[in-house]
């Protein structure tokens, strides 16, 4: 069953970095810092969405967000179906090395509901510019 299309108002990237209680190494550096993009949707409808993207390097989060960009002037104002949206983005994403991989929110998963606060964290100076 496919949900019903609605039309898109807005999709925002924002980039930011939120520093991390426990450093994560990688075999190509240490991460101390959380680069997470964080993703704002609007509909005409008054349907929102949120999600973030957690980028493991910093130079991932400004690419994708131009990724991101480059979906919402194609679909800007349009009706679309919410698994055309995923679609779109995953075409563009597919000239890009990125790797997709969803995660239940708030089903206990180790990590989730950190990440979770992290990202409120950083998109909360953000929120108070916007209020204003």
């Amino acid at each position: 069953m496919s949900a019903a299309p609605l039309t898109l108002r807005a999709i925002r990237a924002t980039a930011v970095e939120v520093p991390m209680a426990h450093v994560l190494g990688t075999s190509q550096a240490t991460v101390r810092a959380a680069p997470l993009l964080l993703l704002d949707l609007e509909t005409e409808q008054g349907v929102t969405g949120r999600a973030y993207l957690f980028c493991y390097v910093r130079a991932a989060a400004p690419a994708i967000a131009a990724i991101v960009a480059e979906i919402e002037r194609g679909v800007k104002g349009e009706r679309v179906a919410p698994l055309d949206l995923w679609q779109k983005l995953d075409a563009l994403a597919a000239k890009h090395e990125i790797k997709w991989h969803w995660v239940k929110g708030h089903a206990g998963t180790h990590g989730n509901e950190r990440a979770d606060e992290l990202a409120n964290e950083g998109m909360a100076p953000f929120k108070k510019k916007r209020a204003s």
